[in-house]
């Protein structure tokens, strides 16, 4: 099942296909919460601690918790990052947001009346991908749950959301 997250400011919402609210970060009922680690994860197209360790690991042994250096490193490590990310910002564009960008230069120099209405910063942040395709993360029901929610053996929806240790839904980008 296909679902649609959309960031909203500093949070991010998860709708259905019917636009229900599923869950955001900000929430605070388990099973409707969002990881913000997630989101940002689907969003950026990386998980930051994935590819800090893994440049880590090149380095330090992963000795995790016994050896001083791999922690430190995995702390410089995402330091690092964080700050390149920082100075870069949300600097990102397509061969085809460029080409927006042209036309809308050329039109505003020629008074196209529309864009002269529009300042250059939220013109290039309109070009910025707010919205992804996921889907949540099942598993597997037990047999005790499949029995308290009266559901059958040859009941083909026999799996229920995926949670994280603190209780967030788990999504995948598609």
């Amino acid at each position: 099942m296909t679902e649609k997250l959309v960031k909203t400011g500093n949070d991010y919402i998860l709708y259905s296909k019917d636009k229900t609210v599923l869950g955001i970060t900000s929430g605070t009922m388990e099973g409707r919460m969002l990881s913000l680690k997630n989101c940002e994860a689907i969003a950026n197209g990386y998980d930051l601690d994935e590819v800090v360790e893994d440049i880590v690991k090149t380095i330090v042994p992963n000795d995790r918790g016994e050896d001083i250096w791999y922690g430190t490193s995995m702390a410089v490590g995402k330091l690092c990052f964080k700050k390149a990310l920082e100075i870069l910002g949300d600097k990102k564009f397509t061969k085809e947001d460029m080409g927006r960008i042209m036309v809308y230069g050329y039109d505003k120099s020629t008074e196209n009346e529309y864009l002269s209405r529009i300042p250059f910063d939220e013109y290039i942040q309109s070009l910025q991908q707010t919205e992804w395709d996921v889907e949540i993360v099942t598993e597997p029901m037990n047999l005790d749950e499949i029995r308290d929610q009266g559901k059958g053996f040859l009941n083909s929806n026999t799996n229920k959301p995926k949670l994280d240790k603190d209780g967030c839904l788990i999504l995948r980008r598609i």
